[in-house]
């Protein structure tokens, strides 16, 4: 089968036996929680796409001429298995589409699970494992409470504060990002409460420091979809 037709399960099973996948359960709650609060927070609620976000979206970018954000997590994964990373409507809309699609085809764990294990961490890292074993020496399901905060902060700003090499640019916008997600929402007390606990500044000292073997991963990775994905899905655009 070309993989320009592999449906979504297809590209979950060809990932799923892949020796560096990780289940949901074998990933630090933590590590979850932090993923879904920063990324999608009705993740479990929608159908792959948030209308109300998009039309926000939509909006602002009419009045800056920029476009912007509002995906959920499905579309992100969508984005990175199909996509480039260029800025367009006519991207934006088809994404959409597929996102339906995965939605209906995959359940909300397999999403997740697949999401988790194609991101790009930096550094060279692609999913979970690999990032969790590189930056901390561990299991995704051993990940400290501190250690879910770095990883899960660091995926919006992959190729720009890499931690590695500019550790204080990292820390003020993982600060910044966090108390802007917790500090005033009632429903994410315990998770204040954490943060006060461990402070979110502190780091494991686990955390790897930079040598000679990271620079050559000082510099953007290659396009996920060129690692995992299967190629303009056109049949999943087209078909009803």
């Amino acid at each position: 089968m070309s993989d320009k037709k592999r449906s979504p399960m297809e590209i979950y099973n060809a990932r799923a036996v892949q020796p560096d996948f990780c289940h949901l359960n074998d990933i630090s709650e933590s590590l979850q929680y932090m993923i879904l609060s920063l990324e999608d927070m009705t993740f479990y609620a929608h159908n792959g796409v948030v209308t109300a976000a998009m039309w926000l979206s939509f909006r602002k970018s009419l009045r800056t001429g920029h476009l912007y954000g509002g995906s959920t997590i499905t579309q992100q994964l969508v984005k990175n298995l199909y996509f480039t990373f260029e800025k367009s409507w006519v991207r934006k809309a088809r994404e959409i589409v597929i996102a339906r699609k995965f939605e209906k085809q995959l359940s909300k764990t397999q999403i997740l699970e697949l999401y988790l294990n194609i991101i790009y961490f930096d550094n060279g890292q692609y999913g979970i494992s690999n990032a969790s074993r590189f930056y901390f020496g561990k299991a995704p399901s051993e990940l400290t409470f501190n250690q879910a905060i770095f990883l899960s902060v660091l995926l919006p700003v992959v190729g720009i504060y890499n931690p590695l090499y500019h550790p204080e640019e990292y820390s003020r916008y993982r600060d910044k990002k966090i108390h802007a997600v917790f500090r005033y929402n009632p429903l994410y007390e315990s998770m204040r409460y954490e943060l006060e606990k461990h402070g979110p500044g502190c780091l494991d000292e686990e955390l790897c420091k930079a040598s000679a073997e990271t620079d050559k991963y000082n510099r953007p990775g290659p396009m996920i979809n060129e690692r995992f994905g299967p190629g303009m899905p056109e049949s999943l655009i087209c078909e009803h």
